[in-house]
């Protein structure tokens, strides 16, 4: 089975903001074969919170989230990974 990369989300080569602040994201994605997505602020855990997110069903949109976010936040993700099968990398 093909394990999923793992390793912190970064936008840039640089592990911080501009203004030197480290770099964090707190937005919740889960992707699924291409062909949906759910992206938002809803936990796993149960809480009173106000939730807001979008399930999208719609390949055309799961393969510009892929271009657009995913392909961009894994090249500068992935010097930080943890697991990456590509690379043979598996710090478990």
């Amino acid at each position: 089975m093909l394990q999923p990369p793992a390793a912190t989300f970064r936008s840039s080569d640089s592990p911080k903001w501009a203004d030197g602040h480290p770099y964090a994201q707190h937005h919740k994605l889960v992707s699924v074969d291409d062909s949906a997505f759910y992206i938002g602020s809803k936990n796993l855990y149960p809480s009173w919170l106000q939730d807001f997110g979008y399930m999208v069903e719609s390949p055309e949109a799961a393969a510009q989230l892929k271009a657009k976010l995913l392909a961009p936040q894994w090249k500068y993700s992935q010097a930080t990974a943890t697991f990456d099968y590509e690379r043979g990398v598996c710090q478990a």
